[in-house]
């Protein structure tokens, strides 16, 4: 919108995105010959106290310039320190201040490398327009000498592999027994074995999932490099160490889009994908079998049937669950109503165990069933990527990544199981917002 303004034209809610963008990372930095070089000239006579958190900054600067380098429309997003509020402080990752990030961005500004264009707020926009951080012609030069000797570095202490969060999501201590010091030497292991390899993908949609709009490439063949500390995964449970479980990870946020660009050691990937999965789980978790696709429902698409399931799974009354298909699918109460009766007779086998709350059971189920699909694989000598219900893997090694899989399933939940290549229909972000309200 400051874009818009700066070129004479109204800014309006309505109109179509021109510009891509991203949050920057506070976590994982460039450093190379030249990004020193840019860090002596402008802070050449800083005093030692604060070099590390101020060179810290300026590589994350660095590799914020470089995300947005193969792209002609793609800025990043980063309040100034005047703007920095100190209630989302909780939220910063990084170990210098959101408030230095802010100062070394101006910096650079200046240096002539990125251009600021100030975020604001007006009656258009009461919730406020952050600062956006465009490249220059010059910045984009120095971003191409300052890659070729690059390395990215992380700056992080290595994350916590157990996460135990109370009903409101906050973290809950806890003391170390036989069962965490073995759920932490699996997820070590495995992270580990994953870190050994090289990983890398080409990103084509910026996350933006098909919607309307493309970034304009100027270089389409650079790859971006997975950087190890984003490989690793961590186990966030839900009360105690039975209930959710799920495995996370930094990758896991690509589009699918994205992740099919996917590369193992320079070698093509694949995604293999458990089909209607939690349905199924809940079918064999009460001694049935299950439909091939618990999904495949006439009168809506799949896609509106898989949100419908994870509505019917994750909701605790009726009441929530028809609240939740309103807004989701953009329905009235008739039309939700309908949705939500057509698929529990559907599912008339399992239907009393619908709206129930069964994400934390059903979670857990998922990810003991991760862990040993990991082990298995780790055993094999397959480096894994786990995206929840799918498994990333080199295509080299489809046939046998299928055979654990199956043999995984069977052998937790004595019913087969039906897997193909990941699907087109994605319901994480519905996860995401149903997950733990309950």
């Amino acid at each position: 919108m400051e874009l818009r303004r700066d070129a004479g034209e109204a800014p309006r809610p309505d109109a179509p995105a021109d510009v891509f963008t991203f949050r920057p990372r506070a976590d994982v930095g460039l450093s190379s010959e030249a990004v020193e070089q840019l860090y002596n000239e402008l802070y050449s006579k800083m005093g030692n106290r604060a070099k590390t958190t101020r060179m810290q900054a300026v590589q994350c600067a660095a590799f914020a310039i470089a995300c947005c380098s193969p792209y002609e429309n793609v800025g990043f997003l980063q309040a100034t320190s005047r703007a920095t509020k100190s209630k989302y402080k909780h939220l910063w990752p990084g170990k210098f201040k959101a408030r230095v990030f802010g100062e070394v961005l101006e910096d650079i500004a200046k240096y002539g490398l990125i251009t600021q264009h100030m975020g604001s707020k007006d009656p258009l926009f009461p919730d406020g327009i952050t600062t956006l951080w465009v490249l220059t012609e010059c910045g984009r030069e120095w971003i191409q000498r300052a890659l070729c000797d690059s390395v990215g570095v992380s700056f992080s202490d290595g994350k916590e592999l157990l996460i135990l969060k109370s009903d409101k999501k906050k973290p809950m201590p806890f003391e170390d027994d036989e069962c965490t010091t073995a759920l932490r030497a699996q997820i070590r292991r495995t992270n580990e074995s994953r870190a050994r390899h090289s990983w890398a993908c080409t990103l084509v949609d910026l996350g933006r999932g098909g919607k309307e709009g493309v970034p304009k490439r100027i270089d389409p063949d650079v790859r971006v490099a997975l950087p190890a500390v984003d490989l690793e995964c961590h186990r966030d449970f839900r009360k105690d160490f039975r209930t959710g479980g799920r495995f996370y990870c930094q990758p896991q946020w690509l589009s699918k889009v994205d992740r099919r660009t996917i590369t193992i050691d320079g070698c093509p990937t694949v995604e293999l994908d458990y089909s209607s999965h939690q349905t199924r789980i809940l079918y064999n978790l009460s001694g049935l079998d299950a439909p091939q696709d618990c999904y495949a429902i006439q009168g809506h698409p799949r896609s509106t049937w898989k949100k419908v399931a994870v509505i019917a799974l994750y909701c605790k009354s009726k009441r929530q669950a028809l609240a939740t298909l309103e807004h989701h699918l953009e329905v009235d109460r008739a039309g939700a109503k309908q949705l939500l009766s057509d698929y529990c007779s559907h599912h008339s086998a399992i239907a009393d165990k619908f709206l129930k709350a069964r994400w934390g059971e059903l979670f857990y189920a998922e990810s003991q069933l991760t862990m040993d699909i990991l082990d298995a694989a780790y055993t094999a000598g397959i480096p894994v990527l786990p995206i929840h219900d799918s498994f990333v893997a080199p295509k080299a090694c489809a046939k046998k990544l299928r055979e654990i899989m199956e043999a995984c399933y069977l052998e937790r939940f004595k019913f087969p199981a039906y897997i193909g290549e990941d699907a087109e229909e994605d319901a994480d972000d519905l996860f995401d917002v149903l997950e733990g309200q309950n």
